[in-house]
């Protein structure tokens, strides 16, 4: 759920007074230094497969490179600039420096400023999505070739250095999470004003001049334009076909990890009503919507897959632990009293376990079909996109797996074979706290054509169309087998 947690720490900052307590505002090459010792030696022994995607030599390597650039009297802001490119090196999502949104709350109050234009991506190229500017030139759909005489492909190149992630679509997808701006002040500093081309859609290139904006006022600027994820649930119907909605996998109305977030009730109330409404209506077409879903817990997705399996399910994943002490060490702060009897059981298990050993913790349960009137037995069609995410892409490969439904829109950004289930640790000095995957979860289709959840039809949709065009699309398909 990592999309989940950087939206909430984003709220956290932005809206709150939390502020981060540091011990130090300045930190020794010594310091550093040794900071990089720990977070290379924690991570062979705490990560489940630190090395997976990059050799070893790639992060000696950049070790050698990182601490030859140390200086003396280093800042909190720089110190993660200096640190969070070792764990890029790994190529994993859910390998990181968390990231320092404390500190840029304190540059918004501060009075700082931002890149004054709200990005997206489409077809590997950046695009104009949202501009704050004074500018009237700069419109929306535009493509963004260079900011103050550097090509764009540059700049991200730099952003890849800080961002984790498996690949560059995956990466892509959390830049737009993370928001471009923000990025560039994480990556760049404070920058005045802006030099930036553009080429519009008649195909004219144009060159200007943009003054940063008051990040307060960017801030407040993004928070009235659509959001990336959708927290509510819906049910609709279009004549015979029905349109749902299932929303995020647990509740999204508490505050995430709070003792009402994984309370079913609800959830399979709405589910229970709907599938209700299906049933009257003599429903022959069912769309799920996967779009935009940060992701939850398994006991939402398996309840909402019970009412359209054909035969028994079990999970659409492998999972496999490693062991270690920092991941004792962190186990041993959480109270029995906030885990579930599953989570109990792993975390027993983590903690007798040698040090170093690897477990099979895949789960050997069975779901089964709904076996009354509302179990549903139409054709089901399932739309996901690159903001399909977590628990969410672990449905959509079942329903795939298991010729549940067809699946249309976009390839998931993030796969359904990866090193996940984190944990966190901090660094002795600059008190950065990194995450780490302790388990390696895998697909259980070893046919499927790639890790990452790919649609039966493939459509795009145009971030600056005002229709839903994977939807119109899919209703367009039902009318079409119809006739």
């Amino acid at each position: 759920m990592k999309l989940r947690i950087i939206l909430l720490i984003i709220s956290n900052v932005l809206f709150s007074s939390f502020t981060y307590s540091q011990t130090q505002s300045k930190f020794t090459r010594e310091q550093i230094t040794g900071d990089l010792d720990y977070l290379f030696e924690t991570l062979e022994s705490g990560h489940y497969n630190f090395n997976a995607n990059s050799p070893k030599e790639a992060f000696v390597e950049e070790y050698e490179r990182i601490k030859n650039s140390i200086l003396d009297s280093t800042n909190f802001i720089d110190s993660y600039r200096i640190l969070q490119p070792f764990l890029s090196k790994a190529k994993m999502g859910h390998c990181l420096i968390n990231y320092p949104f404390s500190e840029y709350g304190k540059f918004l109050r501060s009075g700082g400023t931002l890149f004054p234009i709200n990005i997206c991506f489409y077809e590997n190229e950046v695009y104009v999505r949202d501009n704050f500017s004074d500018d009237i030139a700069i419109k929306v759909g535009s493509k963004i070739l260079s900011i103050n005489n550097k090509p764009i492909g540059e700049i991200l190149d730099e952003f890849y250095n800080f961002i984790s992630g498996e690949h560059q679509y995956s990466i892509n997808s959390t830049i737009e999470a993370l928001n471009f701006s923000r990025v560039y002040w994480f990556v760049f500093g404070e920058v005045e004003s802006f030099d930036i081309t553009i080429e519009n859609n008649d195909g004219n290139r144009i060159q200007t001049s943009v003054k940063a904006i008051n990040g307060g006022s960017f801030e407040g600027e993004l928070a009235k334009c659509k959001p990336l994820t959708r927290d509510d649930r819906e049910i609709k119907f279009y004549d015979n076909t029905a349109y749902l909605f299932p929303g995020p996998f647990y509740n999204p109305s508490d505050e995430y990890f709070s003792g009402n977030s994984f309370e079913t009730n609800n959830y399979y109330s709405f589910l229970d009503s709907s599938f209700t409404l299906i049933k009257n209506k003599g429903t022959e077409n069912l769309i799920i919507d996967l779009r935009n879903n940060m992701g939850g817990m398994s006991t939402f997705s398996n309840y909402l897959l019970s009412f359209i399996a054909k035969k028994s399910f079990g999970s659409s994943s492998d999972v496999f632990y490693k062991t270690s002490q920092i991941t004792k060490d962190g186990l041993k702060e959480i109270p029995d009293s906030v885990l579930s009897g599953d989570d109990l059981e792993l975390k027993e298990a983590l903690l007798t376990a040698e040090n170093g050993k690897f477990l099979d913790m895949s789960s050997k349960e069975e779901y089964t079909p709904r076996s009354d009137d509302l179990h549903y037995k139409g054709n089901v069609y399932v739309l996901i996109n690159r903001y399909t995410f977590s628990q969410a892409i672990a449905a959509a490969a079942l329903m795939q797996d298991m010729n549940m439904g067809l699946l249309i829109g976009e390839n998931t950004s993030n796969s359904c074979t990866m090193y996940a289930s984190t944990q966190q640790f901090e660094l002795p000095n600059t008190k950065l706290k990194v995450m780490y995957p302790r388990a390696f979860i895998e697909r259980k289709n070893k046919n499927a054509s790639s890790d990452a959840v790919e649609p039966d039809i493939s459509i795009n949709q145009n971030p600056f169309s005002a229709k839903d065009e994977i939807l119109e699309f899919t209703l367009g398909l039902i009318a079409l087998r119809k006739s």
